[in-house]
């Protein structure tokens, strides 16, 4: 097979610089993208998309398929996110649940005490308790509203100018 000089100097250029793309290749001599691919491919370069570098596991070294988003394989992904998820026991059923760490060391730095694994144990176990949280809050209410009156009895009224 006679080489054409177009495909003698596509070769040259992809010998000297394999790492060179068909569009750069195409830009250099002034042709089309696409007859730079089939020369190339004519050539027995194979195409950029099949000859993308394969991705292994950051954690493990085992190879990654396209589809993976990530750089750590589906079992290294579940072990990482059980570092970052905490283990907790709801208070009214003790059924175990996940959280992020990040959101409960934030919750119990807001005050946070209970940590419940649906709603409908948060709303059962706030109805068994409510009388003991009424309690307290009324009696910080009485203190309240004692020192209020304080605050109010104690505040002047207006300024008295002397002479009136």
């Amino acid at each position: 097979m006679i080489k054409a000089p177009r495909q003698e100097q596509i070769g040259t250029i992809k010998k000297e610089s394999p790492k060179k793309r068909a569009v750069d290749i195409a830009r250099e001599l002034g042709i089309t993208r696409q007859r730079a691919s089939q020369i190339l491919r004519r050539l027995g370069y194979p195409p950029a998309r099949l000859s993308r570098p394969k991705r292994y596991c950051a954690n493990c070294g085992k190879r990654l398929s396209r589809q993976t988003a990530g750089n750590l394989c589906l079992a290294c992904y579940r072990a990482d996110l059980s570092s970052v998820n905490i283990e907790l026991a709801c208070p009214q059923c003790g059924k175990t649940f996940n959280r992020k760490k990040s959101y409960v060391i934030w919750a119990r730095k807001e005050g946070q005490q209970h940590f419940f694994c649906s709603l409908s144990c948060r709303a059962e176990w706030m109805a068994r308790h409510r009388r003991h949280s009424l309690k307290k809050e009324e009696s910080h209410e009485d203190s309240i509203s004692a020192s209020r009156i304080d605050f109010i009895v104690f505040v002047p009224l207006g300024i008295v100018r002397k002479g009136d």
